[in-house]
């Protein structure tokens, strides 16, 4: 029971990113296993391991539905937002730790599912940070890193950098240190351009989807780095292997527009619309000669 849960990041991560069938069968272990923990609970002395296991049941539960339905071709707007489970995840988890102070993964996991059901950002910093003393992981750090990116990007430099030390071949910290290092927050100088470029083609050697490195780097060179025709090369090549990837036809659109080639941009930002893409878009006057009412009604 435990190896098969233990995979079901594995199978939700590669379901969100893959557009494949999982979605149901992650379900059906899922529900399985709460049924086999939840009968621990009546049998055990001190169930502290079951509620917390049952706790990282529903918090996967949370992320399945979530994932399954965001995908990669439908809009974020439409997500049926899983709060029942993360509720039950954060009742379970907050029975474990009660039982049991020593274990990290318990407050890894609470942490985790604040940052879906509270955004209480001292709590979830607190959380992360009794994990790595407990544990020092690198999956622990690296989810205070992505916390941290915006409020406090050099906290999470510095906890990228530890990922790698601990981690070396975890392409996701070289992509979370070189969007964090050119976040408008951090006020990168002209030198670091040159390490978040050295970061992304790092990522790019180690990650054999280059689609899902290719699309944060479109995006940093689009708003950070100032690359357009960089950007619309790392898009373009997201699109081509991802055709129904929402983001990647969007920020083409808006490089497009940065890079004055309004009629491409025009063209990216319907595409987008019309595979189910909604809101208020920016420019949307310029590159298309569209009014924002007329762009906003439905087709």
């Amino acid at each position: 029971m435990r190896k098969i849960t233990s995979i079901l990041l594995l199978l939700i991560s590669f379901s969100a990113l893959c557009q494949n069938n999982y979605a149901d069968s992650v379900n059906i272990v899922i529900n399985d296993s709460i049924i086999y923990y939840k009968s621990k609970i009546k049998i055990e002395k001190n169930p502290h391991y079951a509620y917390f296991k049952l706790g990282q049941l529903y918090n996967f539960k949370a992320t399945n539905q979530y994932y399954g339905q965001l995908g990669l071709s439908i809009d974020s707007l439409a997500i049926n937002y899983p709060w029942n489970y993360l509720d039950s995840a954060m009742f379970f988890l907050n029975k474990s730790i009660n039982l049991n102070k020593k274990n990290a993964e318990a407050y890894y996991y609470r942490g985790i599912t604040r940052e879906y059901l509270e955004h209480k950002d001292k709590l979830i910093i607190k959380d992360y940070s009794k994990a790595i003393k407990l544990n020092a992981k690198p999956e622990y750090y690296f989810n205070r890193a992505n916390y941290n990116s915006f409020s406090e990007p050099q906290k999470a430099i510095n906890d990228y950098n530890k990922v790698i030390e601990l981690l070396p071949n975890d392409y996701r910290a070289y992509v979370g240190r070189a969007t964090t290092t050119a976040s408008r927050f951090y006020n990168p100088k002209e030198t670091d351009k040159q390490l978040v470029e050295n970061d992304f083609e790092k990522a790019l050697q180690l990650e054999c989807d280059s689609a899902s490195v290719l699309l944060s780097r479109g995006i940093t060179r689009i708003y950070n780095i100032k690359d357009y025709p960089g950007a619309i090369s790392d898009l373009t090549f997201v699109i081509m292997n991802y055709p129904n990837n929402l983001r990647a036809y969007y920020e083409r659109a808006s490089a497009y527009y940065f890079n004055k080639e309004l009629e491409m941009s025009c063209n990216d930002f319907k595409t987008w619309k019309s595979k189910g893409g909604g809101g208020w878009v920016w420019y949307i006057k310029e590159s298309c000669g569209i009014d924002y009412d007329t762009w906003m009604k439905k087709e």
